[in-house]
Protein backbone atom coordinates (compact mmCIF):
# COMPACT_ATOMS: atom_id res chain seq x y z
CA UNK A 1 0.00 0.00 0.00
CA UNK A 2 1.01 3.50 -0.55
CA UNK A 3 1.95 5.55 2.25
CA UNK A 4 2.45 9.32 2.87
CA UNK A 5 5.14 10.50 5.21
CA UNK A 6 4.21 13.85 5.98
CA UNK A 7 0.37 14.80 6.70
CA UNK A 8 -0.50 19.10 5.95
CA UNK A 9 -2.95 20.90 6.47
CA UNK A 10 -2.83 23.01 3.24
CA UNK A 11 -4.44 21.69 0.45
CA UNK A 12 -3.15 21.86 -3.42
CA UNK A 13 -4.82 22.18 -6.75
CA UNK A 14 -4.12 22.49 -10.08
CA UNK A 15 -6.56 24.34 -12.49
CA UNK A 16 -8.64 23.75 -15.44
CA UNK A 17 -11.06 25.89 -17.19
CA UNK A 18 -14.18 25.20 -16.11
CA UNK A 19 -16.59 26.39 -13.46
CA UNK A 20 -17.36 22.97 -10.55
CA UNK A 21 -20.64 21.83 -10.77
CA UNK A 22 -21.98 23.21 -7.13
CA UNK A 23 -22.81 20.07 -4.49
CA UNK A 24 -26.49 18.89 -4.63
CA UNK A 25 -26.54 18.38 -8.42
CA UNK A 26 -27.60 15.13 -10.21
CA UNK A 27 -24.37 13.50 -10.99
CA UNK A 28 -24.36 12.79 -15.04
CA UNK A 29 -24.70 9.12 -16.12
CA UNK A 30 -21.56 7.53 -17.70
CA UNK A 31 -20.46 3.86 -18.96
CA UNK A 32 -16.43 4.08 -19.41
CA UNK A 33 -14.19 1.23 -19.87
CA UNK A 34 -11.14 0.61 -17.54
CA UNK A 35 -7.23 -0.12 -18.11
CA UNK A 36 -8.24 -3.41 -17.79
CA UNK A 37 -11.11 -3.79 -20.77
CA UNK A 38 -13.82 -3.91 -17.94
CA UNK A 39 -17.06 -1.56 -18.20
CA UNK A 40 -18.86 0.26 -15.54
CA UNK A 41 -21.94 2.01 -15.65
CA UNK A 42 -22.39 4.74 -12.91
CA UNK A 43 -26.04 4.72 -12.51
CA UNK A 44 -26.28 1.01 -11.90
CA UNK A 45 -23.40 0.98 -9.21
CA UNK A 46 -25.83 3.79 -7.36
CA UNK A 47 -28.92 1.38 -8.36
CA UNK A 48 -27.07 -1.26 -6.22
CA UNK A 49 -26.57 0.33 -3.24
CA UNK A 50 -22.76 1.99 -3.43
CA UNK A 51 -21.46 5.40 -2.94
CA UNK A 52 -19.28 6.25 -5.33
CA UNK A 53 -16.24 8.52 -4.90
CA UNK A 54 -14.42 9.64 -8.23
CA UNK A 55 -11.00 10.80 -8.48
CA UNK A 56 -10.99 13.48 -11.00
CA UNK A 57 -6.82 13.48 -12.00
CA UNK A 58 -4.65 14.70 -14.45
CA UNK A 59 -1.38 12.61 -14.92
CA UNK A 60 1.27 15.88 -15.24
CA UNK A 61 -0.92 17.41 -11.64
CA UNK A 62 1.55 17.53 -8.95
CA UNK A 63 -1.19 18.07 -6.06
CA UNK A 64 -2.80 14.70 -7.77
CA UNK A 65 0.12 12.72 -7.77
CA UNK A 66 0.46 13.38 -4.07
CA UNK A 67 -3.27 12.73 -2.87
CA UNK A 68 -3.01 9.55 -4.99
CA UNK A 69 0.37 8.48 -3.24
CA UNK A 70 -1.29 9.19 0.26
CA UNK A 71 -3.65 5.68 0.05
CA UNK A 72 -6.84 7.43 1.38
CA UNK A 73 -8.49 5.92 -1.60
CA UNK A 74 -6.60 2.83 -1.61
CA UNK A 75 -7.70 2.18 1.82
CA UNK A 76 -11.29 3.11 1.15
CA UNK A 77 -11.80 0.90 -1.94
CA UNK A 78 -9.83 -2.58 0.07
CA UNK A 79 -12.34 -1.78 3.35
CA UNK A 80 -15.45 -0.71 1.53
CA UNK A 81 -15.75 -1.57 -2.05
CA UNK A 82 -17.87 -4.20 -3.26
CA UNK A 83 -17.96 -7.79 -2.15
CA UNK A 84 -15.87 -10.39 -4.67
CA UNK A 85 -13.90 -7.28 -6.82
CA UNK A 86 -10.56 -7.29 -7.19
CA UNK A 87 -8.27 -6.42 -4.43
CA UNK A 88 -11.50 -6.04 -1.84
CA UNK A 89 -10.79 -7.64 1.29
CA UNK A 90 -12.90 -10.20 2.27
CA UNK A 91 -14.16 -8.27 5.38
CA UNK A 92 -15.28 -5.49 3.35
CA UNK A 93 -18.57 -3.01 4.21
CA UNK A 94 -19.74 -3.56 0.72
CA UNK A 95 -21.24 0.35 0.09
CA UNK A 96 -18.71 1.95 -1.81
CA UNK A 97 -17.33 2.01 -4.87
CA UNK A 98 -13.77 4.02 -6.11
CA UNK A 99 -12.87 5.04 -9.44
CA UNK A 100 -9.71 6.67 -11.36
CA UNK A 101 -10.35 8.98 -13.81
CA UNK A 102 -7.86 10.43 -15.81
CA UNK A 103 -9.49 13.33 -17.27
CA UNK A 104 -7.28 15.63 -19.10
CA UNK A 105 -6.71 13.10 -22.07
CA UNK A 106 -3.22 11.55 -20.30
CA UNK A 107 -1.98 8.60 -22.99
CA UNK A 108 -1.91 5.21 -21.53
CA UNK A 109 2.12 5.07 -21.67
CA UNK A 110 1.67 8.34 -18.69
CA UNK A 111 -0.63 6.42 -16.47
CA UNK A 112 1.84 3.80 -16.68
CA UNK A 113 4.96 5.97 -16.44
CA UNK A 114 6.58 5.05 -19.64
CA UNK A 115 6.19 8.47 -21.41
CA UNK A 116 6.79 12.34 -21.02
CA UNK A 117 4.33 15.20 -19.34
CA UNK A 118 3.54 12.45 -16.42
CA UNK A 119 4.41 12.47 -12.95
CA UNK A 120 5.35 8.33 -12.73
CA UNK A 121 3.49 5.15 -12.95
CA UNK A 122 -0.17 5.87 -11.60
CA UNK A 123 -1.00 1.96 -12.38
CA UNK A 124 0.68 -0.09 -10.01
CA UNK A 125 -0.22 -0.98 -6.44
CA UNK A 126 -3.27 0.90 -7.20
CA UNK A 127 -6.38 -1.34 -6.78
CA UNK A 128 -9.77 0.56 -8.07
CA UNK A 129 -10.31 1.06 -11.45
CA UNK A 130 -7.95 3.65 -13.47
CA UNK A 131 -10.49 4.92 -16.41
CA UNK A 132 -8.43 6.89 -19.47
CA UNK A 133 -10.48 9.41 -20.91
CA UNK A 134 -8.72 8.33 -24.39
CA UNK A 135 -9.38 5.21 -26.30
CA UNK A 136 -12.31 3.88 -26.77
CA UNK A 137 -13.12 6.22 -24.12
CA UNK A 138 -13.10 10.40 -24.50
CA UNK A 139 -13.40 13.00 -21.94
CA UNK A 140 -16.73 14.35 -21.96
CA UNK A 141 -17.01 13.01 -18.57
CA UNK A 142 -14.91 15.84 -18.28
CA UNK A 143 -16.97 18.62 -19.36
CA UNK A 144 -19.90 16.53 -17.78
CA UNK A 145 -18.83 17.41 -14.57
CA UNK A 146 -17.19 20.52 -14.75
CA UNK A 147 -13.76 19.84 -13.33
CA UNK A 148 -12.17 23.37 -12.72
CA UNK A 149 -9.17 22.13 -10.92
CA UNK A 150 -7.21 18.74 -10.55
CA UNK A 151 -7.59 16.60 -8.63
CA UNK A 152 -11.21 17.18 -7.87
CA UNK A 153 -12.49 14.49 -5.76
CA UNK A 154 -16.31 13.64 -6.13
CA UNK A 155 -19.03 11.43 -3.76
CA UNK A 156 -22.41 10.33 -5.91
CA UNK A 157 -24.95 9.08 -2.95
CA UNK A 158 -27.31 5.95 -4.66
CA UNK A 159 -29.83 9.15 -5.26
CA UNK A 160 -27.60 10.04 -7.53
CA UNK A 161 -26.71 13.50 -5.51
CA UNK A 162 -23.11 14.60 -5.85
CA UNK A 163 -21.02 16.29 -3.12
CA UNK A 164 -17.14 17.56 -3.99
CA UNK A 165 -15.88 15.63 -0.67
CA UNK A 166 -11.70 16.75 -1.74
CA UNK A 167 -8.66 15.89 -0.74
CA UNK A 168 -9.74 13.80 3.01
CA UNK A 169 -9.05 10.58 4.71
CA UNK A 170 -10.52 7.22 4.51
CA UNK A 171 -11.88 7.66 7.60
CA UNK A 172 -13.58 11.16 6.31
CA UNK A 173 -14.80 9.98 2.91
CA UNK A 174 -16.54 6.78 4.65
CA UNK A 175 -18.29 8.82 7.52
CA UNK A 176 -19.16 11.42 4.44
CA UNK A 177 -20.57 8.24 2.55
CA UNK A 178 -22.88 7.08 5.60
CA UNK A 179 -24.18 10.33 5.24
CA UNK A 180 -25.79 9.61 2.43
CA UNK A 181 -29.72 8.95 1.84
CA UNK A 182 -30.82 5.02 2.20
CA UNK A 183 -31.58 4.19 -1.97
CA UNK A 184 -35.30 4.10 -2.79
CA UNK A 185 -37.00 0.66 -1.85
CA UNK A 186 -40.91 1.20 -3.15
CA UNK A 187 -43.21 2.32 -6.43
CA UNK A 188 -44.30 5.23 -5.30
CA UNK A 189 -42.57 7.32 -2.87
CA UNK A 190 -41.99 11.26 -3.59
CA UNK A 191 -40.15 13.39 -0.75
CA UNK A 192 -39.71 16.76 0.17
CA UNK A 193 -35.92 17.49 0.32
CA UNK A 194 -35.82 21.38 1.16
CA UNK A 195 -38.34 23.62 2.14
CA UNK A 196 -37.04 27.21 0.20
CA UNK A 197 -39.97 29.23 1.45
CA UNK A 198 -41.26 30.29 3.78
CA UNK A 199 -38.59 30.73 6.37
CA UNK A 200 -37.41 33.66 8.29
CA UNK A 201 -39.13 37.14 8.53
CA UNK A 202 -40.12 38.96 5.01
CA UNK A 203 -41.38 42.50 4.77
CA UNK A 204 -44.23 41.82 3.23
CA UNK A 205 -48.00 40.85 3.93
CA UNK A 206 -47.65 37.67 1.77
CA UNK A 207 -45.47 35.22 1.26
CA UNK A 208 -45.14 32.44 -1.75
CA UNK A 209 -44.43 28.80 -0.43
CA UNK A 210 -42.01 27.23 -2.78
CA UNK A 211 -40.35 23.52 -1.75
CA UNK A 212 -38.37 20.78 -3.69
CA UNK A 213 -39.72 17.09 -4.41
CA UNK A 214 -37.64 14.57 -5.44
CA UNK A 215 -39.09 11.31 -6.90
CA UNK A 216 -37.74 7.97 -4.51
CA UNK A 217 -40.09 5.73 -6.34
CA UNK A 218 -39.85 3.70 -8.85
CA UNK A 219 -42.26 4.71 -10.82
CA UNK A 220 -41.74 7.78 -12.81
CA UNK A 221 -43.91 10.38 -10.68
CA UNK A 222 -46.30 12.23 -12.89
CA UNK A 223 -49.23 13.68 -10.28
CA UNK A 224 -49.11 14.55 -6.34
CA UNK A 225 -51.07 16.64 -4.52
CA UNK A 226 -50.09 18.72 -1.88
CA UNK A 227 -51.57 20.26 1.31
CA UNK A 228 -50.44 23.64 3.00
CA UNK A 229 -51.53 24.54 6.90
CA UNK A 230 -50.99 27.75 8.47
CA UNK A 231 -51.19 27.82 12.63
CA UNK A 232 -52.30 23.57 11.49
CA UNK A 233 -55.52 24.78 9.93
CA UNK A 234 -55.68 23.85 6.46
CA UNK A 235 -54.76 26.89 3.86
CA UNK A 236 -54.47 25.13 0.38
CA UNK A 237 -54.69 22.25 -1.18
CA UNK A 238 -52.70 22.06 -4.78
CA UNK A 239 -52.25 19.34 -7.76
CA UNK A 240 -48.93 18.99 -9.40
CA UNK A 241 -48.52 17.24 -12.92
CA UNK A 242 -45.45 16.58 -14.74
CA UNK A 243 -43.17 13.99 -15.64
CA UNK A 244 -40.59 13.27 -12.66
CA UNK A 245 -37.84 9.84 -12.97
CA UNK A 246 -36.38 7.92 -9.84
CA UNK A 247 -34.08 10.21 -7.87
CA UNK A 248 -34.71 13.94 -9.98
CA UNK A 249 -35.93 16.73 -8.36
CA UNK A 250 -38.82 19.53 -9.23
CA UNK A 251 -39.54 23.14 -7.27
CA UNK A 252 -42.78 23.42 -6.55
CA UNK A 253 -44.41 26.83 -6.42
CA UNK A 254 -47.63 26.67 -4.00
CA UNK A 255 -50.23 29.42 -3.63
CA UNK A 256 -49.73 32.42 -2.33
CA UNK A 257 -50.10 32.94 1.99
CA UNK A 258 -52.02 36.10 1.79
CA UNK A 259 -54.65 38.15 4.09
CA UNK A 260 -52.68 37.93 7.35
CA UNK A 261 -51.49 40.41 9.66
CA UNK A 262 -47.19 41.33 11.01
CA UNK A 263 -46.90 38.37 13.16
CA UNK A 264 -44.79 34.77 13.12
CA UNK A 265 -46.70 31.85 11.99
CA UNK A 266 -46.40 28.48 11.43
CA UNK A 267 -46.06 26.52 8.19
CA UNK A 268 -46.65 22.95 7.26
CA UNK A 269 -46.58 21.00 3.88
CA UNK A 270 -47.81 17.61 3.27
CA UNK A 271 -47.35 15.18 0.32
CA UNK A 272 -50.32 13.05 -0.55
CA UNK A 273 -50.97 10.73 -3.77
CA UNK A 274 -48.49 10.22 -5.62
CA UNK A 275 -50.10 9.02 -8.95
CA UNK A 276 -53.20 8.46 -7.41
CA UNK A 277 -51.40 6.09 -5.35
CA UNK A 278 -51.17 5.81 -1.32
CA UNK A 279 -47.14 7.17 -0.38
CA UNK A 280 -45.16 3.99 0.68
CA UNK A 281 -43.03 6.13 2.77
CA UNK A 282 -44.82 8.82 4.69
CA UNK A 283 -42.15 9.58 6.59
CA UNK A 284 -40.63 12.13 4.01
CA UNK A 285 -43.84 13.55 2.90
CA UNK A 286 -44.25 16.57 5.27
CA UNK A 287 -41.60 19.66 6.08
CA UNK A 288 -42.79 22.15 8.42
CA UNK A 289 -41.39 25.83 9.46
CA UNK A 290 -41.91 29.22 11.24
CA UNK A 291 -42.10 32.27 9.35
CA UNK A 292 -43.04 36.18 10.22
CA UNK A 293 -44.69 38.78 8.19
CA UNK A 294 -43.32 41.96 8.74
CA UNK A 295 -44.67 44.86 6.40
CA UNK A 296 -42.17 47.46 8.03
CA UNK A 297 -39.26 45.76 7.77
CA UNK A 298 -36.50 46.71 5.26
CA UNK A 299 -36.36 44.69 2.59
CA UNK A 300 -32.31 44.01 1.99
CA UNK A 301 -30.90 42.49 -0.65
CA UNK A 302 -26.69 40.61 -0.79
CA UNK A 303 -25.39 39.41 -3.88
CA UNK A 304 -21.98 37.21 -3.22
CA UNK A 305 -20.07 36.04 -6.51
CA UNK A 306 -17.54 33.65 -5.64
CA UNK A 307 -14.09 33.00 -6.56
CA UNK A 308 -12.88 29.56 -8.38
CA UNK A 309 -12.75 27.55 -5.22
CA UNK A 310 -15.91 28.52 -2.88
CA UNK A 311 -15.37 25.76 -0.32
CA UNK A 312 -12.82 27.65 0.99
CA UNK A 313 -15.41 30.41 2.07
CA UNK A 314 -18.23 31.23 4.75
CA UNK A 315 -20.07 34.12 6.27
CA UNK A 316 -22.41 34.98 8.95
CA UNK A 317 -24.35 38.73 9.58
CA UNK A 318 -25.07 39.63 13.46
CA UNK A 319 -26.59 42.23 15.22
CA UNK A 320 -25.50 42.06 18.84
CA UNK A 321 -23.72 38.92 18.42
CA UNK A 322 -26.87 37.67 17.67
CA UNK A 323 -26.75 35.61 14.66
CA UNK A 324 -29.37 36.73 11.86
CA UNK A 325 -28.23 34.78 8.64
CA UNK A 326 -25.07 32.44 8.13
CA UNK A 327 -23.68 29.78 5.40
CA UNK A 328 -21.07 27.60 6.39
CA UNK A 329 -20.06 26.84 3.14
CA UNK A 330 -20.26 28.32 -0.45
CA UNK A 331 -20.41 26.31 -3.19
CA UNK A 332 -20.33 27.09 -7.29
CA UNK A 333 -17.53 28.66 -8.67
CA UNK A 334 -17.66 32.30 -10.16
CA UNK A 335 -21.44 32.03 -9.10
CA UNK A 336 -23.94 34.80 -8.13
CA UNK A 337 -25.64 33.61 -4.85
CA UNK A 338 -28.48 36.37 -3.79
CA UNK A 339 -29.56 36.54 -0.20
CA UNK A 340 -32.55 38.40 0.67
CA UNK A 341 -33.03 39.50 4.57
CA UNK A 342 -35.88 41.39 6.46
CA UNK A 343 -33.50 43.87 8.74
CA UNK A 344 -34.66 46.46 11.34
CA UNK A 345 -34.59 50.37 9.62
CA UNK A 346 -32.45 52.48 11.33
CA UNK A 347 -30.73 49.58 13.23
CA UNK A 348 -26.67 48.39 12.26
CA UNK A 349 -25.67 44.76 11.69
CA UNK A 350 -22.05 43.50 10.90
CA UNK A 351 -21.29 41.18 7.58
CA UNK A 352 -18.21 38.59 8.21
CA UNK A 353 -16.58 36.76 6.02
CA UNK A 354 -13.89 34.21 6.13
CA UNK A 355 -11.52 32.45 4.15
CA UNK A 356 -9.89 28.99 5.29
CA UNK A 357 -6.98 29.23 2.28
CA UNK A 358 -5.97 32.69 3.57
CA UNK A 359 -6.64 34.45 0.52
CA UNK A 360 -9.77 35.81 0.53
CA UNK A 361 -12.26 35.30 -2.57
CA UNK A 362 -9.34 35.31 -4.77
CA UNK A 363 -7.99 32.38 -6.69
CA UNK A 364 -7.17 31.56 -9.81
CA UNK A 365 -7.29 34.59 -11.19
CA UNK A 366 -10.79 35.02 -10.59
CA UNK A 367 -12.07 37.66 -7.86
CA UNK A 368 -15.25 37.79 -6.00
CA UNK A 369 -17.33 40.96 -4.58
CA UNK A 370 -19.50 40.91 -1.95
CA UNK A 371 -22.41 43.56 -1.94
CA UNK A 372 -25.28 44.68 0.22
CA UNK A 373 -28.19 47.00 -1.36
CA UNK A 374 -31.26 48.42 0.26
CA UNK A 375 -33.90 50.50 -1.47
CA UNK A 376 -31.50 51.10 -4.66
CA UNK A 377 -28.75 52.22 -2.43
CA UNK A 378 -25.36 50.22 -1.74
CA UNK A 379 -24.58 49.89 1.83
CA UNK A 380 -22.00 47.84 1.87
CA UNK A 381 -19.21 46.73 -1.36
CA UNK A 382 -16.19 44.33 -0.40
CA UNK A 383 -14.35 43.42 -3.57
CA UNK A 384 -12.86 39.81 -3.25
CA UNK A 385 -9.17 40.20 -2.86
CA UNK A 386 -10.16 43.23 -0.08
CA UNK A 387 -9.32 40.51 3.04
CA UNK A 388 -7.02 37.31 3.51
CA UNK A 389 -8.51 35.49 6.01
CA UNK A 390 -11.60 37.29 7.73
CA UNK A 391 -12.84 40.51 7.75
CA UNK A 392 -15.62 42.35 9.88
CA UNK A 393 -17.79 45.34 8.10
CA UNK A 394 -20.35 46.83 9.60
CA UNK A 395 -23.22 48.72 8.01
CA UNK A 396 -26.65 50.62 8.56
CA UNK A 397 -29.87 50.60 7.06
CA UNK A 398 -30.39 54.70 6.98
CA UNK A 399 -31.17 56.62 4.28
CA UNK A 400 -27.87 58.60 2.83
CA UNK A 401 -28.12 62.56 2.71
CA UNK A 402 -30.04 63.94 0.15
CA UNK A 403 -28.23 65.81 -2.69
CA UNK A 404 -31.81 66.94 -4.47
CA UNK A 405 -31.69 71.31 -4.13
CA UNK A 406 -34.59 72.62 -5.97
CA UNK A 407 -37.94 74.56 -6.04
CA UNK A 408 -40.26 72.08 -5.66
CA UNK A 409 -43.12 75.70 -6.19
CA UNK A 410 -42.97 79.05 -5.61
CA UNK A 411 -45.33 82.16 -5.80
CA UNK A 412 -45.51 85.37 -4.10
CA UNK A 413 -47.85 87.79 -2.60
CA UNK A 414 -49.42 90.38 -5.60
CA UNK A 415 -48.66 87.59 -8.14
CA UNK A 416 -51.06 87.34 -11.18
CA UNK A 417 -50.92 83.90 -13.67
CA UNK A 418 -49.13 81.20 -13.16
CA UNK A 419 -45.17 80.63 -11.90
CA UNK A 420 -42.75 79.89 -14.73
CA UNK A 421 -40.33 77.13 -14.22
CA UNK A 422 -36.95 77.06 -16.32
CA UNK A 423 -35.94 74.07 -13.77
CA UNK A 424 -32.87 73.44 -16.50
CA UNK A 425 -31.06 76.99 -15.97
CA UNK A 426 -32.60 77.31 -12.53
CA UNK A 427 -34.69 80.40 -13.36
CA UNK A 428 -38.07 81.22 -11.94
CA UNK A 429 -40.49 84.43 -13.06
CA UNK A 430 -43.90 85.45 -12.56
CA UNK A 431 -45.81 88.48 -12.93
CA UNK A 432 -47.34 91.00 -10.73
CA UNK A 433 -49.03 94.40 -11.60
CA UNK A 434 -47.16 97.54 -12.15
CA UNK A 435 -48.91 99.23 -8.82
CA UNK A 436 -47.20 96.67 -6.36
CA UNK A 437 -44.22 97.81 -4.64
CA UNK A 438 -41.58 95.29 -5.25
CA UNK A 439 -39.40 96.48 -2.24
CA UNK A 440 -41.03 94.16 0.36
CA UNK A 441 -42.88 91.04 -0.80
CA UNK A 442 -43.30 87.76 0.67
CA UNK A 443 -42.84 84.49 -1.34
CA UNK A 444 -44.30 80.94 -0.21
CA UNK A 445 -42.92 78.12 -1.65
CA UNK A 446 -41.56 74.80 -1.41
CA UNK A 447 -38.26 73.18 -1.30
CA UNK A 448 -36.35 69.29 -1.73
CA UNK A 449 -36.78 67.68 1.72
CA UNK A 450 -34.29 68.27 4.24
CA UNK A 451 -32.90 71.29 1.96
CA UNK A 452 -32.15 75.01 3.56
CA UNK A 453 -32.80 77.95 1.63
CA UNK A 454 -31.11 81.15 1.68
CA UNK A 455 -30.60 84.74 0.20
CA UNK A 456 -27.16 86.32 1.22
CA UNK A 457 -26.40 84.04 4.18
CA UNK A 458 -29.88 84.86 5.17
CA UNK A 459 -32.18 81.75 6.15
CA UNK A 460 -35.62 82.24 4.04
CA UNK A 461 -39.05 81.22 5.85
CA UNK A 462 -41.86 80.36 3.36
CA UNK A 463 -44.52 82.55 3.61
CA UNK A 464 -42.31 84.93 6.20
CA UNK A 465 -39.38 86.35 5.40
CA UNK A 466 -40.26 89.65 3.04
CA UNK A 467 -37.36 90.48 0.10
CA UNK A 468 -36.53 93.21 -2.50
CA UNK A 469 -38.21 92.07 -5.64
CA UNK A 470 -36.62 95.02 -7.60
CA UNK A 471 -34.12 93.45 -9.19
CA UNK A 472 -33.43 89.57 -9.53
CA UNK A 473 -32.84 87.94 -6.26
CA UNK A 474 -30.64 84.56 -6.20
CA UNK A 475 -31.33 82.02 -3.87
CA UNK A 476 -29.09 79.75 -2.47
CA UNK A 477 -30.25 76.10 -1.87
CA UNK A 478 -28.54 73.38 0.02
CA UNK A 479 -29.31 69.88 0.10
CA UNK A 480 -29.22 67.46 3.12
CA UNK A 481 -25.47 66.56 1.80
CA UNK A 482 -24.16 70.43 1.58
CA UNK A 483 -25.07 70.20 -2.32
CA UNK A 484 -25.48 73.57 -3.20
CA UNK A 485 -27.67 75.32 -6.18
CA UNK A 486 -28.19 78.91 -6.98
CA UNK A 487 -31.64 80.26 -8.25
CA UNK A 488 -32.34 83.11 -10.31
CA UNK A 489 -36.19 84.52 -9.36
CA UNK A 490 -37.45 87.60 -11.64
CA UNK A 491 -41.16 89.45 -10.55
CA UNK A 492 -42.09 91.41 -14.05
CA UNK A 493 -44.37 94.27 -13.46
CA UNK A 494 -47.12 93.96 -16.33
CA UNK A 495 -49.01 97.20 -16.51
CA UNK A 496 -52.82 97.54 -15.94
CA UNK A 497 -54.49 100.16 -17.89
CA UNK A 498 -54.47 98.46 -20.90
CA UNK A 499 -58.41 99.61 -22.76
CA UNK A 500 -59.90 96.30 -23.05
CA UNK A 501 -61.62 97.20 -26.35
CA UNK A 502 -58.06 97.80 -27.69
CA UNK A 503 -57.15 94.37 -28.26
CA UNK A 504 -58.72 90.96 -29.25
CA UNK A 505 -56.91 87.29 -28.97
CA UNK A 506 -53.04 88.34 -29.14
CA UNK A 507 -51.45 86.22 -31.63
CA UNK A 508 -47.55 85.87 -32.22
CA UNK A 509 -46.05 83.05 -34.75
CA UNK A 510 -44.21 81.48 -35.96
CA UNK A 511 -43.04 80.09 -32.89
CA UNK A 512 -39.97 79.35 -32.62
CA UNK A 513 -39.02 81.50 -34.95
CA UNK A 514 -36.09 82.66 -36.94
CA UNK A 515 -36.04 86.27 -35.74
CA UNK A 516 -38.87 88.06 -37.34
CA UNK A 517 -41.88 87.75 -35.46
CA UNK A 518 -46.17 88.56 -36.84
CA UNK A 519 -48.60 89.65 -34.14
CA UNK A 520 -52.25 89.46 -35.30
CA UNK A 521 -55.21 91.31 -33.49
CA UNK A 522 -53.44 94.25 -32.03
CA UNK A 523 -54.43 97.89 -32.79
CA UNK A 524 -51.49 99.92 -30.57
CA UNK A 525 -48.81 99.32 -27.88
CA UNK A 526 -45.52 99.01 -26.56
CA UNK A 527 -44.09 95.41 -27.15
CA UNK A 528 -41.29 95.00 -24.61
CA UNK A 529 -39.15 91.52 -24.79
CA UNK A 530 -37.30 90.38 -21.50
CA UNK A 531 -34.79 87.48 -21.59
CA UNK A 532 -35.10 84.76 -18.52
CA UNK A 533 -33.23 86.69 -16.38
CA UNK A 534 -35.65 89.37 -16.53
CA UNK A 535 -33.64 91.83 -18.45
CA UNK A 536 -35.39 94.16 -20.94
CA UNK A 537 -33.98 93.14 -24.78
CA UNK A 538 -36.22 95.28 -27.16
CA UNK A 539 -39.17 97.94 -26.76
CA UNK A 540 -41.40 99.23 -29.68
CA UNK A 541 -44.37 101.49 -29.39
CA UNK A 542 -46.69 100.31 -32.31
CA UNK A 543 -49.97 100.79 -34.24
CA UNK A 544 -52.66 98.98 -36.22
CA UNK A 545 -50.78 99.64 -39.29
CA UNK A 546 -47.59 97.75 -37.74
CA UNK A 547 -47.86 93.61 -37.13
CA UNK A 548 -43.92 93.00 -37.54
CA UNK A 549 -41.05 93.11 -35.60
CA UNK A 550 -37.40 91.63 -36.18
CA UNK A 551 -35.70 90.37 -34.00
CA UNK A 552 -33.11 88.68 -35.62
CA UNK A 553 -30.21 90.48 -33.70
CA UNK A 554 -30.89 88.93 -30.71
CA UNK A 555 -29.03 85.77 -29.28
CA UNK A 556 -31.17 81.88 -29.59
CA UNK A 557 -32.79 81.43 -26.72
CA UNK A 558 -36.08 81.73 -24.97
CA UNK A 559 -37.74 85.45 -24.44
Amino acid sequence: MKRILLQIAVVFLSLNLFAQMPDGEIAPDWTMTDLNGVEHHLYAYLDSGYTVIIDFSAVWCNPCWNYHNSGSLEELYINHGPAGFPNVSANTTDDVMVFFIEGDEGSIDQLNGNSGGTQGDWVTGTPYPIIPTVGVNNNQVTQDYQIGYWPTIYMICPDRIITENGQISTSQHYEAAQGCPAPGMFEYDAKIIELQSPVGTYCSSSVEPVLTIKNYGSATLTSLNIVSYVDDVEYSSYSWEGSLQQYFTEDITLPIVEGFDNGQYSWKAVLTNPNQQTDEDPSNDTVQSVFRLNSDGAPVQMDILTDNFPQHTWWELTQNDDTVASVTTMEGAQTHHNYDFCLVPDSCYIFTIHDYYHNGMSFGGVVGNVEITWNGYTLLELPGDGFTDQISLEFCIVEPPSSECSFLSYSCEGQTGETNFNSTNKIITFDVPDTIDLTSLIATFTVSEKASVFINDVQQESGVTPNDFTDTLTYTIVAEDSTVANWKVVANQVGTGINSLMYKTLEIYPNPSNGVVFISNIKQGDIVVYDLIGKMVYHETISENKNMIDLSFLNGGTY
